[in-house]
C-alpha cells in the first residue's frame, strides 16, 4: 500500500512525497509492518 503526499501542516507546510507500508504475517499469525516515506519540503 502506499500513499501520495499532496500537503502538510506545521513544519510540514508543503510538503509532497510518498509513504509506502509493507506487512507480513509471521507462522504465529503476527503482523509486522514497515512503513518508508520520503518527504521533499520546500
Amino acid at each position: 500500500m502506499s500513499w501520495r503526499v499532496e500537503a502538510g501542516e506545521g513544519q510540514f507546510v508543503g510538503a509532497t512525497g510518498l509513504i509506502t507500508s509493507n506487512f507480513f504475517v509471521e507462522e504465529g499469525l503476527g503482523v509486522v509492518d514497515h512503513h518508508f516515506g520520503v518527504l521533499l519540503l520546500p
